[in-house]
């Protein structure tokens, strides 16, 4: 399992679908209670990489950062060229074949 920490602290479990943002109840000017605000937030990202201290101000970023670096599987190219993320090879392969390059993805 894949756990970070937020801003306070607290770990969260990275593959529960749960929501990544805490909740609060705060009172607006005439003594009302509004829920759904965000808890104000800190100077530092609020999630941490496990494995390499990486901080992150998304659930998202986070994620992304740990299944294409920590858990890497390998995206290439034709061309030789490898990619830890599928967009980026994508990307990579479009650009060259706009320039008239042939490219194509290696299973």
């Amino acid at each position: 399992m894949f756990f970070a920490k937020d801003a306070t602290g607290e770990q969260i479990n990275l593959l529960n679908n749960s929501s990544s943002h805490r909740v609060s109840s705060s009172q607006n000017n005439d003594g009302k209670h509004q829920t759904g605000n965000r808890v104000p937030e800190t100077d530092a990202p609020p999630y941490i990489c496990s494995t390499c201290s990486s901080r992150f101000p998304r659930k998202a970023d986070l994620t992304r950062h740990i299944h294409s670096t920590h858990e890497g599987e390998t995206y290439w190219c034709s061309c030789g060229t490898p990619f830890s993320r599928e967009d980026n090879r994508k990307r990579h392969m479009k650009q060259k074949n706009a320039k008239g390059e042939k490219h194509s993805p290696v299973p």
